[in-house]
């Protein structure tokens, strides 16, 4: 079993807080995906990697008809518990990111808190942005958020920790320069003194590398962000938040 499919049966139940995902840092990425892309209500919008199905969840109560895709069942079930107390209508969908089993569907398809770039190698990756042109309606808008290789390099902190509401998290990073991928130990302490122990993998791509992918697979480049609050990339910014319209078929 894969790490990114293994990981979320161990921590589902705290993923939100283990990572500091709250309404205060949900609410102003979906602001942003709203006001970047100018989505109008009761369009469709595509969740992708979905996790416990936050953006999916505020998207819904807005008025946006929501399909929220991700492979873990965990993650999926976690996410259709919460939008069914808030009597909320949205599709959960389980399947890989590479393999979206929808066509000319969606005016907003997006991959929020980096979730992409797990894949062992690049074409696979990269097969991502052919399966949401194919999902996307033509014109309609693709949104990566990612992090920033050359941030991460120069600023690269092999141990952290913080600690949360019910316990302590750390992480023991390393970076591999000839896979060119950031592989991270994890652990939670719980203070009830259970532990959780999960890895993850992610590819560092570049900002070229990543534009260089969409175009061949039929999109636009329309903007480029270093932040939520529209900063110019560059290289001291952490976050790469890319903003692409499909202009033709791949």
């Amino acid at each position: 079993m894969k790490w990114w499919e293994k990981t979320p049966s161990i921590i589902t139940d705290h993923y939100e807080e283990i990572y500091g995902l709250n309404e205060g840092v949900t609410e102003p990425e979906v602001e942003f995906l709203i006001s970047e892309t100018s989505v109008l209500l009761k369009s469709n919008i595509l969740d992708l990697c979905c996790g416990t199905g936050r953006h999916s969840i505020r998207f819904a109560e807005l008025g946006y008809k929501v399909t929220g895709l991700d492979i873990s069942s965990d993650f999926l079930q976690h996410a259709a518990e919460k939008s069914k107390k808030l009597s909320l209508s949205i599709e959960w969908v389980k399947s890989d990111m590479r393999d979206i089993p929808f066509e000319n569907k969606f005016d907003l398809v997006f991959v929020m808190f980096g979730a992409w770039g797990f894949f062992k190698e690049d074409h696979e990756n990269f097969a991502v942005f052919k399966a949401v042109n194919k999902a996307l309606k033509m014109k309609g808008h693709f949104i990566l958020d990612f992090f920033n290789l050359n941030w991460i390099l120069d600023h690269f902190q092999p141990k952290y920790w913080v600690e949360r509401k019910t316990g302590y998290f750390l992480e023991k990073r390393q970076f591999d320069t000839i896979k060119g991928r950031l592989n991270t130990e994890n652990i939670f302490i719980k203070k009830d003194g259970k532990i959780l122990k999960w890895v993850t993998s992610i590819r560092a791509f570049t900002l070229q590398e990543i534009i260089k992918s969409l175009e061949q697979e039929g999109f636009r480049i329309c903007n480029v962000y270093g932040n939520l609050e529209r900063k110019s990339y560059d290289l001291n910014t952490p976050r790469m938040l890319i903003h692409a319209v499909k202009d033709k078929l791949n």
